[in-house]
């Protein structure tokens, strides 16, 4: 909510000065639902059980600071995918950063083909899955090695 206040006057001034242009069909505004819901749930448990690494490592900040990196380059929001060196964009497409925030626009702005869209939710699904099962593992994990200090 607190970027909002900054974003939003700057986003309607650059639409102002851009006019952009999207295709919206429903079929995608319907997909985006769900792309949305899964790119939330990976971020939240992506930095989840980063974050319980702090049961064992006194800076876990840092991973966190690193994750946020990589959203930042691989998931589009430094500069759109396709623009990215091709190494860059391979491993942008191999990671789940990409799918926390670029595969819902892409989803919305009609960008994908039915098989990339496809492609795009199985990846969002397995790698939800994967962060929830290292979520669980390490929260269970780091529990019963924590030990409170004072009374």
């Amino acid at each position: 909510m607190v970027y909002l206040v900054f974003d939003l006057p700057i986003l309607a001034v650059l639409a102002l000065i851009l006019r952009p242009e999207m295709d919206f069909r429903l079929e995608n505004g319907l997909a985006f639902i769900p792309a949305l819901v899964l790119a939330w749930a990976l971020r939240f448990f992506w930095g989840y059980w980063l974050a319980l690494l702090a049961f064992w490592a006194t800076r876990a900040d840092a991973l966190l600071a690193l994750q946020d990196s990589l959203i930042f380059l691989l998931a589009g929001q430094v500069a759109p995918i396709v623009l990215l060196p091709d190494a860059m964009q391979t491993a942008a497409k191999i990671l789940p950063f990409r799918y926390m925030v670029a595969f819902p626009v892409e989803v919305l702005t009609n960008q994908l083909s039915a098989p990339d869209l496809l492609t795009g939710f199985v990846a969002q699904i397995g790698w939800l899955v994967f962060a929830f099962a290292l979520y669980a593992v390490l929260w269970r994990v780091g529990v019963r090695r924590y030990s409170a200090i004072g009374g």
